[in-house]
């Protein structure tokens, strides 16, 4: 079912503007991709980019544009605007909206159809998410047991069942960082304006309503973060 709206009679692809506060995770463990958007939404016209169209469509069909990282190609997802939707509340099952913004709705359905279904989109990597948004490149840093930070590079690997399946490939010798420069090396990127996205380790538990991990630090395991920003400050005594 279409998504019920006031505003004007209809709802509408983008409405002042793009924020992170436009997108909210639903029933689907996509985080990564949830993260990713929001990313997205600190570089104005990014998340306007994925369409082909930037306007409300009476028809309710749209195309966006997602890069395959397998075949190094860009390919147009054509879907339209029929959203499952709850039968009591009449509101949307999987990513909910802001309002009757539109955006992130078709953006998850566009990649649910891009991986065969929304279940297909169950669990997965902010990285991969990145470069199939924009076509970039990505770069991904796992910290080591020894304290070091290694850089790793994205290796689509697909299988059968989950065209998502990716590795990350390490050097010969390991690129390693200790923790020092890889902070450096962290603010390098945020000053250049890249993508910044984080996530911690352990079990995705964020559907459940009670007994909701977290470490003191208010970080939830198996989640994944928007960096906004990294940069060094010097406090004088």
């Amino acid at each position: 079912m279409r998504q019920d709206t006031k505003k004007d009679g209809h709802p509408h692809l983008f409405d002042a503007g793009v924020e992170a506060a436009d997108i909210c995770q639903g029933a689907l463990g996509n985080c990564w991709l949830m993260s990713a958007l929001a990313c997205l939404t600190e570089f104005p016209g990014s998340i306007e980019n994925v369409f082909v169209q930037r306007e409300y469509n009476p028809r309710g069909k749209y195309s966006l544009k997602l890069f395959d990282i397998q075949k190094k190609v860009w390919t147009t997802v054509n879907v339209d605007d029929l959203i499952p939707c709850d039968g009591d509340d009449r509101k949307p099952i999987f990513a909910k909206p802001n309002g009757d913004e539109l955006w992130v709705l078709l953006v998850e359905k566009a990649v649910a159809k891009f991986c065969g279904s929304y279940s297909g989109t169950e669990g997965g990597l902010v990285a991969w998410a990145l470069e199939t948004l924009t076509g970039n490149a990505v770069l991904m840093y796992d910290l080591r047991e020894d304290g070091n930070w290694e850089r790793k590079e994205l290796v689509v690997s697909p299988t059968e069942g989950n065209k998502r399946r990716c590795l990350a490939r390490s050097h010969n010798p390991p690129k390693l960082f200790d923790k020092i420069n890889f902070f450096t090396l962290l603010a390098m990127y945020d000053n250049k304006n890249c993508l910044l996205s984080a996530s911690s380790h352990g079990k995705d538990d964020t559907r459940r309503t009670e007994g909701r991990g977290e470490n003191e630090t208010g970080i939830v395991p198996g989640h994944a973060y928007t960096i906004i920003s990294a940069y060094q400050s010097k406090v004088d005594r």
